[in-house]
């Protein structure tokens, strides 16, 4: 099978949005040798035609196999759209995660799983380096005409990468190579449990480093009660979420240079802009760090040496915490853990999610590391690993 497509229209409203009409090809298309978009459905505005090319040999027979063996197994499809600019919004009515956060992009815009013939809407902001994922459902969901009802399985097929705001067309190769999948969606009620790892993406979670590269006054920044605040701060560069994305030998380093006395503090915050979820409905929030944080003695440079520690302890300058909110005068800083010399794992489960939650939507994590006071010296913080997690 070759051609099969996926039709997708832009109508662009008022310059603010792009809304966008995915129309996976006819039905027939599926046991075709190729499928023609010579006359697709006309809209008026700007458009935008994606067509997937199946690499695969049609498969004879129509028989359910336990696992797919190659693309014309797949009747059932999702799209994620991701990119700068672009927050989660995971429209199907399950449940999902990713084994690898979906390839290191994170959810974006996740459509609801459609079968072929099937129309759905995704309203997508315009701009440049929009990537757009396929991934094949199998088997086929409830949604789709399928079996599987409870938990679905979603493996990756094919993406392009595409400024969008005028009408272009684009093509999407898709094959399926055998891999395993990578995405898993279950029903269920809103309390499953929910992942966040940084991607980028408001609710997927954002880091933020020290501006100027040059030190806080620790005696302002780090006191308990301290409301936390992006001033002086900068978002981490897109590229780099990759570091965070999974725990191994890859590193995101936020660091500071001491600038003179009490200058020597590096404040890292993590946000997740979680004002589309109800935390009520939730029992548990667990926020797990992997990395170290202290002190070396250069000027910074993104040394994977073992960190110092030293400095202040009313509280620790090595730690992690997170911002617990009270509309009132209560709000303090609540401790995850200290880093100890060399990496640390740190975790804590917290009840109540929704007492972490700021009247803005935002849940807030922050990693200290300090420094003895002394020029020539870098703060640092070296981040493997994290991630907020939602349970029942």
């Amino acid at each position: 099978m070759s051609g099969e497509p996926i039709l997708l229209l832009v109508k662009t409203r008022e310059n603010i949005s792009l809304k966008r009409l995915l129309r996976l090809g006819a039905f027939a298309c599926a046991f075709a040798s190729a499928c023609s978009l010579d006359d697709p459905v006309r809209q008026a505005g700007t458009s935008l035609k994606i067509i997937l090319e199946d690499q695969s040999v049609q498969r004879a027979g129509l028989d359910v196999l336990a696992a797919p063996t190659q693309t014309s197994d797949f009747n059932c499809f999702a799209i994620n759209v991701s990119g700068s600019g672009i927050n989660s919004n995971i429209l199907i009515n399950r449940q999902c995660s990713s084994n690898d956060n979906m390839r290191g992009r994170g959810f974006g815009i996740f459509s609801p799983l459609v079968q072929r013939g099937s129309t759905i809407e995704l309203d997508v902001p315009p701009g440049p380096a929009r990537s757009i994922d396929v991934y094949g459902i199998y088997p086929a969901a409830a949604e789709c005409g399928g079996s599987a009802s409870n938990t679905v399985t979603g493996y990756f097929l094919g993406s392009v990468t595409k400024n969008l705001g005028e009408s272009t067309a684009v093509t999407i190769p898709i094959q399926y190579s055998g891999s395993s999948s990578n995405l898993t969606c279950t029903s269920g009620s809103s309390n499953s449990t929910l992942r966040f790892v940084p991607s980028g993406s408001a609710q997927d979670g954002k880091i933020y480093r020290n501006s100027s590269g040059s030190c806080f006054v620790d005696d302002a920044i780090i006191t308990t009660t301290n409301t936390p605040s992006l001033s002086g701060m900068t978002e981490v560069i897109g590229t780099e979420y990759a570091y965070v994305a999974s725990q191994d030998s890859s590193l995101l380093f936020t660091e500071c240079d001491y600038v003179g006395v009490n200058f020597d503090t590096q404040v890292t915050y993590v946000t997740w802009d979680l004002s589309a979820i109800d935390l009520a409905s939730y029992g548990t929030m667990k926020i797990s760090w992997v990395g170290a944080a202290g002190h070396y003695s250069s000027t910074c440079n993104g040394a994977t040496t073992t960190l110092g520690h030293g400095g202040g302890s009313s509280p620790p300058l090595w730690l992690v915490q997170a911002w617990r909110y009270d509309s009132g005068s209560g709000s303090q800083w609540a401790t995850i853990g200290m880093n100890t010399v060399g990496q640390s794992t740190l975790a804590q489960t917290f009840t109540e999610p929704s007492a972490f939650k700021d009247a803005s939507g935002l849940v807030w994590v922050r990693i200290v590391s300090d420094n003895p006071g002394s020029t020539s010296y870098c703060s640092s913080v070296q981040t493997d690993f994290v991630e907020l997690e939602l349970g029942p």
